[in-house]
């Protein structure tokens, strides 16, 4: 069964009932955020006074999160406002594509021998063309 977590930010799909959380109990002046965080945040927060609930997750949990967390960047990269945000959003993305890859064992090269594959046999994007539906026979 999947469950539906609300964040602070994000909707994020747990496979169990099991919280992604650390030491800290939740109390009434805790924001939650349940979600993937990159390295250097944990110190970041601290210098700024902030106190973290942190943990390491586990491959198969990590795997998960990453999921979820370019899920939530494609969200925001819809909802982007200006080019800058977009440009910010793009490189977010393969940041966690690369992080994604890498979780998987899949080496740089891999990826991008079958990106080109895929376009060699498909196309890319660059005519800029859009499917409105398909006449039935």
């Amino acid at each position: 069964m999947v469950e539906i977590w609300a964040t602070s930010s994000v909707v994020e799909r747990c496979p169990d009932k099991t919280e992604v959380g650390g030491s800290i109990p939740p109390s009434p002046t805790m924001r939650i955020f349940k979600k993937l965080i990159r390295d250097k945040v944990p110190e970041i927060m601290r210098a700024r006074g902030k106190e973290l609930d942190v943990r390491v997750l586990e491959l198969p949990e990590f795997k998960e999160a990453l999921r979820r967390k370019i899920i939530e960047e494609v969200s925001e990269l819809k909802d982007a406002t200006d080019d800058e945000e977009v440009k910010d959003k793009i490189a977010y993305l393969h940041e966690i594509a690369d992080a994604l890859g890498d979780a998987y064992g899949f080496s740089k090269k891999e990826i991008w021998e079958l990106k080109e594959k895929v376009r060699a046999e498909r196309g890319g994007f660059e005519k800029r063309l859009f499917l409105g539906g398909e006449k039935e026979n």
